[in-house]
């Protein structure tokens, strides 16, 4: 699980998908972040980031979804982890959102 603080970071920032943050519970306390603040920030797992590019899209079979993450991650920014390329694949293909290393920002649309 990565509670790197570039990830702590980009799940903050993802406004998103802190709105899909299940209530906290002592069982999963590791994929939360509290900050000094005492402010809970939801690090989600793989799992959970890839049930939420397939909610609601059909056309996402398994094979499919790993071809669009494998073009992806080619064309994305150096990710470190596989928790973060998850969630920069979720922004991009949810909420057409890119990563620019402090803030999730709109990207234009062609």
């Amino acid at each position: 699980m990565d509670k790197s603080k570039t990830y702590i970071k980009m799940c903050e920032k993802a406004k998103e998908i802190q709105q899909l943050a299940p209530s906290p519970t002592y069982e999963d306390k590791e994929f939360w972040h509290i900050d000094d603040d005492g402010d809970n920030t939801w690090l989600p797992r793989q799992d959970q980031l890839q049930e939420m590019v397939k909610r609601g899209n059909a056309k996402f079979h398994p094979y499919n979804l790993l071809w669009r993450l494998m073009r992806f991650a080619h064309n994305s920014f150096d990710c470190t982890t596989m928790e973060q390329l998850w969630l920069a694949f979720v922004m991009k293909e949810k909420y057409n959102k890119t990563w620019n290393g402090e803030d999730w920002i709109q990207r234009n649309k062609l």
